[in-house]
């Protein structure tokens, strides 16, 4: 009875690896037959001379030009919000409008102050004519000359101190109507209406954004200073913003700061570019591609990035010779910019490397075209 089960088990066992065989020849069935010299079907193209920018990317945040956190300056009750979350609005546009009644009624009061003093002046001055011509004909003492004088001195500093009253109530009666300080964009209101509000509150009452113009803050390695500046020497740079990937639509501005210090901590140097931001592509907080633009290179060697691979002696392209075969060529990539590799040596212009199907090849592997078509519609570089 052992000896039967034995025996199932190692025909289980063998039938189990057969299985396994075939299932591995049908799905490596291809290298084999690659390997022995059948053609591999790529994608291609040739590599070209052409002047490319030289181009900083960097990671940047996007920063409002202006942004104020509105307050009361005094105590009282949100009788009015004048506009809506969200809205955009001009400098000197009413916002919020605080109860105005008591301030109302102190400046009332002091300006009646003000005119009773005024005329107690008025009768004072009177006085003090009438009490000077009689003091000539000796018709009154000196000492009452001098207190009918003191008591002008008196009305005068008072209807000062009463101006500047109603001065401060009038400041004070102004304070409770609150104007946008900027143009902008509001956010969410804190305090709505009915609401109480205290002088200066930690919490704002809304907070104002200027979206246009918008800046743009990124930082870059403290060793390409000297560069920067050389290239602002010579003018305006250009920097283009791209959002959450979005290519298609980059958004371009110019170069308008450069820190006053390098940061020793991270070895770099903040920037900042300004966007006029028509559109408002841009949103304050976010985080944006970014690419300052020093110049361009004249003549570089360029293919489409994916022609490159990485192993580990370093970066390679497959060659196609003029027999349709191929050939591992190591290359020295300078950088990449907008899917195209620029090429600081192991390549000539005119050259032509494969974009698809390198895991298939190996050096003297013959291949064939798939198809005709730009490989790299914005570098303009050509399947062949």
């Amino acid at each position: 009875m052992r000896a039967k089960s034995r025996i199932a088990l190692i025909a289980a066992v063998s039938i189990a690896l057969v299985a396994g065989y075939l299932i591995w020849s049908r799905q490596h069935a291809d290298l084999p037959r690659n390997s022995r010299g059948a053609v591999v079907p790529v994608l291609a193209a040739s590599a070209e001379r052409r002047p490319m920018p030289l181009r900083l990317p960097a990671v940047g945040t996007v920063t409002a030009v202006a942004s104020v956190a509105v307050k009361s300056r005094i105590d009282g009750q949100v009788v009015q919000v004048a506009f809506s979350e969200g809205q955009e609005i001009k400098a000197g546009q009413t916002l919020f409008v605080i109860d105005p009644r008591a301030t109302q009624a102190q400046l009332q009061q002091a300006q009646a102050n003000l005119a009773r003093d005024q005329a107690l002046l008025a009768t004072s001055r009177a006085d003090l004519s009438r009490y000077t011509d009689l003091a000539g004909k000796e018709l009154v003492s000196h000492q009452e000359l001098e207190k009918v004088q003191a008591n002008l001195a008196q009305l005068e500093a008072a209807i000062r101190a009463d101006q500047a009253q109603v001065e401060i109530y009038r400041v004070q009666l102004s304070y409770t109507t609150i104007r946008a300080p900027i143009t902008g964009r509001t956010g969410a209101v804190q305090l709505t209406l009915g609401n109480m509000v205290k002088a200066n509150d930690t919490t704002p009452l809304v907070v104002i954004n200027q979206l246009s113009p918008i800046d743009v803050s990124f930082a870059v390695p403290e060793r390409e200073l000297p560069a920067i500046r050389r290239a602002l020497g010579a003018g305006e740079l250009p920097v283009q913003a791209v959002v959450a990937d979005d290519t298609a639509h980059p958004v371009v501005g110019k170069l308008h700061f450069i820190d006053n210090a390098a940061d020793p901590a991270t070895a770099t140097v903040q920037l900042k570019a300004r966007f006029a931001n028509d559109g408002q592509q841009l949103w304050p907080g976010q985080f944006v591609s970014v690419s300052l633009q020093l110049g361009s290179e004249g003549e570089a060697v360029v293919v489409p990035a994916e022609a490159v691979q990485e192993s580990q002696k370093g970066s390679y392209v497959y060659l196609i010779k003029a027999d349709d075969t191929v050939e591992l060529r190591p290359v020295r990539v300078e950088r990449v910019d907008g899917g195209v590799a620029v090429i600081s040596a192991g390549l000539q212009g005119g050259e032509r490397v494969v974009t698809d199907g390198q895991l298939r090849l190996r050096p003297g592997a013959r291949v064939t075209l798939r198809q005709e078509g730009a490989a790299n519609g914005k570098g303009g570089i050509k399947a062949q």
